[in-house]
């Protein structure tokens, strides 16, 4: 048998020498004794023929009304991705929910019937992934059920939402606590600019975008948003970067693709004040770039003049960082570090919030929590003084 396709989970259509025709097969669901329940369609015409009637048949079971009592919660929730998440969300947000579905649901409780599924067993997952997961990861994997489950509903599949009543843990029974965020300190930093200056000199321009990681320091963009960024949005004589883009990374039927979409969220739209360091390391990367003969649109390119990718950009990092003796703490940390420089400098909340492009203030504050903190205390050391 030549396998020409396979669909993670979603059945599999492929061609069979010994036959001469084409076959599609789907598991939908265990008999009593746990045995997989496989149908089979065949076509001696086309491969599109047998893939209609395998489509056509995971319609009936997944979505109508009969095929609900037998369908497995693995094969829903591929179906309802497919169906009704793909065609109305980002690729991104997409890849997120695949991800938390193979990472959670599963191999957990993905091999009941939907039908079975209640509260309890919904519960019981939760409470499974209390003691191994931050708090977020978990809210993630009721959301999807949870949405899932309403659609159910909604198509009278089930007559009511297991998620319906479930508690989820809260910070004070959640045994992983958050990960400390790290910041690079002055020394480090002050270290990075000396590189950067070494690295084109001296090492046959290896780090040609090793200016963007002061540029990533003094601005607090996301990755994404830097590699996304376009010399049209940056305006070098008023002294501003707007943020209209982002570039993420995305897994596709099994292999990585890079997709530039809109911003985070619709505070991610902003204008970023340039500052000097800022400005000199923009005006670095554009004295490289002619230096080596590369036009691009974006500020930070490969040698062909594309989009930087992500990856690439985090290796390149990461030995920058071991070749010049810098301990190498990712490139998230270059946002908390501006954040952090700017609450020890007394700037308020609701202007760091806008400058990080954070939907509101509370995911500022909770985020940067013990350095606000750290910032009473010594706003009432103070009064010592008065």
């Amino acid at each position: 048998m030549n396998k020409e396709k396979r669909v993670n989970g979603q059945g599999a259509v492929f061609y069979s020498e010994s036959n001469k025709k084409w076959i599609a097969k789907i598991q939908y669901g265990t008999d009593n004794s746990g045995k997989p329940m496989i149908k089979s369609f065949t076509s001696k015409k086309s491969k599109a023929e047998a893939t209609k009637k395998l489509e056509e048949f995971k319609r009936k079971m997944l979505i109508g009304n009969n095929g609900s009592n037998r369908s497995v919660l693995n094969d829903y929730i591929l179906n309802w991705l497919e169906t009704y998440q793909k065609p109305k969300v980002k690729a991104t947000t997409f890849h997120r929910d695949v991800v938390v579905f193979e990472n959670h649901i599963r191999y957990t409780i993905g091999h009941m019937k939907l039908k079975d599924i209640n509260t309890k067993n919904v519960q019981q997952l939760i409470n499974s992934e209390k003691d191994r997961y931050a708090i977020k990861t978990i809210e993630k994997t009721y959301s999807l059920l949870n949405r899932v489950f309403k659609r159910a509903v909604q198509l009278k599949d089930l007559s009511i939402n297991p998620c319906d009543g479930v508690a989820l843990p809260s910070v004070h029974t959640n045994l992983v606590q958050p990960k400390e965020m790290e910041e690079y300190t002055i020394e480090e930093t002050d270290a990075m600019e000396a590189a950067v200056r070494d690295s084109w000199v001296n090492h046959s321009k290896i780090y040609r975008a090793s200016p963007s990681y002061i540029l990533l320091l003094n601005t607090g963009m996301r990755l994404g948003e830097l590699l996304a960024l376009r010399w049209k949005n940056v305006d070098l004589r008023n002294k501003l970067i707007k943020v209209r883009k982002n570039q993420e990374t995305v897994k596709t039927d099994g292999k990585r693709k890079t997709v530039t979409t809109l911003p985070k969220t619709k505070s991610s739209y902003r204008t970023i004040p340039i500052n000097k360091k800022a400005y000199e390391m923009l005006m670095e990367l554009k004295r490289r770039n002619e230096e080596t003969k590369i036009r691009s649109l974006y500020v930070v390119s490969n040698l062909k003049g594309d989009s930087f990718n992500d990856n690439n950009y985090r290796r390149d990092f990461k030995r920058f960082c071991k070749r010049y003796n810098i301990e190498y703490k990712g490139i998230h940390t270059f946002r908390h570090t501006f954040a952090s420089r700017l609450f020890r400098n007394g700037i308020d909340v609701p202007t760091v919030s806008k400058l990080l492009g954070h939907s509101n203030t509370a995911i500022t504050e909770n985020i940067y929590i013990h350095i606000l903190e750290e910032q009473k205390v010594k706003a009432i050391k103070l009064l010592d003084c008065i």
